[in-house]
């Protein structure tokens, strides 16, 4: 999933940058879990209230693209999303 993030009131415990694998541009990787702990913690299902589904990357063009609102769901695998 790749998206772009506008800052909010939550602010995540952690994060790092990382290039790896096959990108093309900046992406974000999301997980939401239990608790603050790598090896005790679980994934925890969620979704996101509102996003503009932008296509797919492997066929993103900057200037040609839809741009389709979507809410209550989680975007599909490698997406391109927007957030309000």
């Amino acid at each position: 999933m790749y998206g772009c993030m506008k800052k909010s009131s939550a602010e995540p415990t952690s994060h790092k940058s990382a290039t790896q694998g096959n990108t093309t541009g900046a992406h974000l990787h999301l997980q939401v879990t239990d608790r603050n702990s790598a090896l005790a913690a679980e994934g925890i299902p969620f979704i996101f209230d509102q996003f503009r589904f932008l296509g797919f990357g492997k066929d993103f063009e900057q200037d040609h693209h839809p741009d389709l609102p979507r809410s209550r769901t989680l975007p599909m695998d490698d997406s391109v999303v927007g957030f309000p």
